[in-house]
């Protein structure tokens, strides 16, 4: 038996909140390993044993791990964690896409272009594809070319134009309208046509419009919100054209346009007389890619000083600590995670704030 203030703290850190996992260390492992570190990631807690068999089950079925993170980050308690893994989301500019490691540029890929999580095996082709040089333009390119990629655009494309003269009497549908928050989480399959997404019934076909148009789920409000409004009598036109002319649908065909101009670049970067040009804009792209990845490690540095700062403070404020009562030493293969696992920045970060060198901010991501 040893007075607490004589001996170094038993610190006992969660296994790690989500910035210490890069999304390809989360999708590693088996389904039971995968779960157990989406929970401390998403929720920063442990998995109870129905949600470790639930999301287990579940995945042996066929659920991709991206929707599982989905799920969790979308859950009440997920949203008041605050947690955020780059790559699950589409991304809103070229400069975003490309700056992500290889297994969230992947992942990100298809939910940019497809709305919708990978599959495992397109995910390992592609990432190793990535380590052994292939450039991830090419990547970009191969997947638009791809018939379920044609498919998703030409719908896209026959809704803005539907917005514009289409019949908006034709297609009534049936009417549902109860948008409650449970049932935003139940995601309608994506629709394989503009006829099968015209015969849904409202909630649906207003979802339909958020993943084929915006290329992302419908939020709550949103959702209610034109819900709401078709009960009070406006069109499907009017709807479609709502979104046709929202600055979310315009930033998404930004996107394409400003990929189309990248591939042209690259193939002009070998003519004579254009080729200057094309390989300044290039170099502006790489240095504007570059910013972004060091946007994004000053920022993760940011959430894990503030991590580190929170971690150490609950520590402080524990009845042992305050009081100095006598404790018995627990032995190093009891401890949950022993400073020494932490990696050389998690562990100069940690001592800095223990020694009251790091400032307190605000910022961060």
């Amino acid at each position: 038996m040893v007075n607490a203030s004589q001996i170094e703290p038993a610190f006992v850190f969660t296994p790690v909140p989500s910035i210490f996992f890069t999304l390809g260390q989360l999708l590693e492992g088996d389904d039971k390993e995968f779960v157990g570190n989406a929970y401390w990631a998403m929720l920063g807690r442990s998995a109870d044993n129905d949600g470790l068999d639930i999301y287990t089950a579940l995945l042996s079925e066929g659920m991709s791990r991206i929707d599982v993170l989905q799920q969790l980050r979308r859950s009440e308690e997920g949203q008041a964690h605050g947690a955020y893994i780059r790559g699950v989301d589409a991304a809103k500019t070229i400069e975003e896409l490309l700056a992500h490691e290889d297994y969230a540029f992947v992942c990100c890929a298809y939910q940019t272009l497809f709305i919708r999580p990978v599959d495992q095996g397109a995910l390992k082709h592609y990432v190793a594809a990535l380590l052994d040089g292939l450039d991830r333009l090419q990547v970009l390119n191969e997947l638009r070319q791809s018939e379920e990629f044609k498919s998703r655009f030409a719908m896209a494309r026959e809704l803005d134009q539907f917005a514009q003269t289409g019949n908006g009497e034709k297609f009534s549908g049936a009417t549902s309208n109860s948008g409650t928050e449970e049932e935003v989480e139940i995601v309608p399959d994506l629709p394989a046509s503009m006829a099968e997404l015209m015969a849904r019934n409202n909630r649906e076909f207003v979802y339909g419009l958020y993943q084929i148009m915006l290329g992302r789920a419908a939020d709550f409000s949103g959702l209610q919100n034109y819900l709401q409004r078709m009960t009070s009598g406006i069109s499907r036109q009017e709807v479609v054209r709502g979104f046709s002319s929202s600055d979310e649908r315009k930033a998404r065909m930004a996107f394409f346009h400003r990929l189309d101009s990248i591939n042209e670049d690259t193939k002009a970067r070998q003519r004579p007389l254009l080729g200057a040009a094309a390989a300044l804009r290039l170099q502006q792209l790489e240095q504007a890619v570059a910013k972004q990845r060091i946007q994004t490690i000053e920022n993760q540095i940011m959430q894990m000083s503030r991590s580190f700062r929170t971690q150490l403070s609950r520590v402080q404020s524990s009845p042992a600590v305050q009081t100095e009562r006598v404790v018995t030493m627990q032995p190093e293969k009891k401890r949950a995670l022993k400073l020494n696992q932490l990696g050389p920045l998690a562990r100069d970060i940690y001592f800095q704030i223990k020694n009251g060198l790091v400032e307190r901010s605000e910022g961060g991501a």
